[in-house]
């Protein structure tokens, strides 16, 4: 949608192209683009483009200059937004205007040309000061986001103002950060938003007597339900792994919960530190191997030793550490002689 957007972008500062020229001549002829009702049997590109138009019209709006090339009723000029949600066509016929009439068009000699009845009928015109029009100065468009602030148009700033919102989450620099390993990150997001397919989550969508009910157990330890809770790391598997690896992030007396341990990684002082850094990459590596292998114990029956899934663990973070540039201290030195990672 924010790519699209650039076609509307294009459309309305008149680019000059083959293709805004063209879609001026068959489809605009010289009407507002915001006022076009249909595509038609037209191609899919521009029945998507008139589609999102509704979606990114709040943020396009109109710098008067000489107000002649904006549109006096379907441009969101003024602070209440495009006139024509206040004042119906009849209503623009009757006092002499056209959907055509531009800004230029209804102000004269500083002040409106529309009747002055209208203030009575449409009470919301009386908070639109008349504009001081420029005729040395041509009208542009400027893009104003969600916050009110005007940005130089990019489809970066278009996605970032048609985006979803929403509050940070205190673990988000747990899980995405600089030096994450990707594959590793995605799942301690799913992790965190507890969104991974446990058998938990999986019974609740009741798929009948059928279930094998040895599914509904840990493939790690086979003694509990399978959950994400149990998972990480309260289950006696994982917690051997666990236990097995956070000595190297020299966490040794950390607990085996996994909001405790991210609630620990949250209050760090420097995110930047190396304790800081080790320490989000084991947890999310841990993390990534110990739900490698529940799943290859459940669907393909293979298994792996605590020994041989912390030397997996060990051996990927080892890895990713080569590549960290360290600041020149103590404790990020001790940490990476731990690691046995080789200093340039």
């Amino acid at each position: 949608m924010a790519l699209m957007t650039n076609h509307i972008w294009s459309l309305l500062n008149r680019r000059h192209s083959i293709w805004v020229n063209w879609i001026h001549d068959h489809k605009i002829k010289g009407q507002s683009f915001w006022q076009l009702r249909s595509a038609g049997n037209s191609a899919s590109s521009w029945r998507y483009i008139l589609k999102i138009r509704d979606r990114v019209r709040p943020f396009i709006v109109s710098k008067l200059g000489n107000g002649h090339s904006t549109s006096a009723w379907f441009d969101r000029w003024s602070q209440i937004g495009p006139l024509c949600d206040v004042v119906s066509a009849r209503w623009l016929h009757n006092a002499g205007f056209t959907l055509a009439s531009k800004v230029s068009d209804i102000v004269i000699d500083g002040d409106w040309g529309w009747p002055r009845a209208w203030m009575d009928l449409f009470p919301v015109l009386l908070t639109i000061q008349p504009p001081s029009l420029n005729p040395h100065k041509s009208d542009s468009l400027i893009w104003r986001d969600a916050r009110g602030n005007e940005q130089d148009y990019s489809a970066s700033i278009v996605w970032d103002s048609i985006r979803s919102q929403g509050a940070t989450v205190p673990w988000v620099e747990i899980v995405w950060f600089a030096n994450c390993i990707p594959r590793h990150a995605f799942l301690s997001w799913l992790i965190c938003k507890k969104k991974l397919k446990t058998q938990d989550k999986l019974k609740q969508w009741d798929v009948g007597a059928s279930t094998n009910l040895n599914l509904l157990s840990c493939p790690l330890c086979s003694l509990v339900p399978d959950s994400h809770d149990h998972l990480f790391f309260e289950c006696s598997f994982s917690m051997q792994v666990w236990s097995s690896i956070k000595s190297f992030a020299g966490i040794q007396l950390m607990s085996s919960k996994w909001e405790d341990i991210v609630e620990w990684l949250i209050h760090v002082p420097s995110k930047k530190s190396m304790r800081s850094v080790i320490g989000r990459l084991v947890l999310s590596a841990t993390a990534y191997f110990i739900w490698q292998e529940r799943n290859q114990r459940l669907f393909k029956s293979k298994k792996r030793t605590v020994h041989v899934i912390t030397e997996a663990i060990v051996s990927t973070v080892r890895l990713k550490l080569a590549s960290v540039k360290v600041k020149s201290s103590m404790t990020g030195k001790s940490l990476l002689e731990k690691w046995n990672v080789p200093r340039l």
